[in-house]
């Protein structure tokens, strides 16, 4: 097994996909965020009032990265983030406003390429932090269970899926 440190652009835009599920869940991307991600995050003092700092996310994130990274080869790093433009990190074609409802249905009518973008994203940052300095993280936990959630989404989301016939 290796492990890399992700660019900082992927982890921004990890930490925007978990920000826009966490904060707007079903009706923005299709799935309601699993609740030990809403624990994990207020336990961390990145979600207060309802509201998610994503760029604690994003440090949070790279930290557990970094942290894995230095587990594995034995090597000391900086464990604080660079600096990065969270708004230029969304994993969504675009942001609007949360109105109009018909826009907002459209996000999870139909899978787009970000849909699978961001489990990728997802699963590459579970598998450069599964080492033994950071397998048993809560958010990384945390995040596992997100990615279940977005994986099941997608296959249940197919028209494929979708078409079959139910218990035959």
């Amino acid at each position: 097994m290796s492990c890399f440190v992700m660019d900082t652009k992927s982890l921004a835009t990890i930490a925007d996909g978990i920000y826009m599920i966490s904060s707007y869940g079903f009706e923005y991307a299709g799935i309601d965020p699993p609740p030990p991600l809403l624990d994990t995050l207020k336990n961390m003092g990145v979600l207060q009032r309802g509201v998610i700092d994503a760029n604690k996310v994003y440090k949070a994130l790279y930290r557990l990265n970094m942290m894995a990274y230095c587990g594995r080869y034995r090597v000391q790093a900086e464990l604080e983030a660079p600096k990065t433009n969270m708004e230029k990190c969304s994993i969504f074609h675009c942001k609007k406003s949360i109105a109009p409802t018909d826009y907002i249905d459209s996000w999870h009518d139909e899978l787009m390429p970000w849909h699978y973008h961001f489990l990728k994203l997802l699963d590459c940052w579970l598998y450069q932090t599964n080492e033994d300095a950071t397998r048993n993280d809560p958010l990384r936990r945390a995040v596992q269970e997100l990615r279940d959630a977005w994986q099941c989404y997608l296959v249940t989301s197919m028209p494929e899926y979708i078409a079959q016939a139910w218990g035959q």
